[in-house]
């Protein structure tokens, strides 16, 4: 299964697998890969933050010899914005 985590990941997948056939099934939606994954079984890229409890569980597992791809996060906020607090202190726990 393909889940579709924007550009940059679609073009890192393609330099990994360039010989991979079309994937039979193409989602939009990380939760929906997840939960046809735990449901019936197959493989996806998705965030391993997300799937931890599947993990722990041993519903899903890691293929080992997979490889990483990694995908950048941008914040935008407004410098005037009084939630800037909050926002700072999001992106710092996000970051660590």
């Amino acid at each position: 299964m393909f889940v579709d985590w924007g550009t940059s990941f679609s073009i890192a997948h393609a330099q990994h697998f360039p010989e991979i056939a079309p994937p039979r099934l193409h989602v939009q939606l990380g939760r929906l890969a997840q939960s046809f994954l735990v449901n019936s079984g197959g493989s996806a890229y998705l965030a391993e933050a997300m799937v931890q409890d599947e993990l722990k569980s041993g519903r899903l597992f890691v293929v080992e010899d997979a490889p990483v791809i990694k995908r950048m996060a941008f914040a935008a906020f407004s410098p005037k914005s009084d939630q800037r607090e909050f926002i700072e202190s999001t992106l710092q726990s996000i970051r660590q």
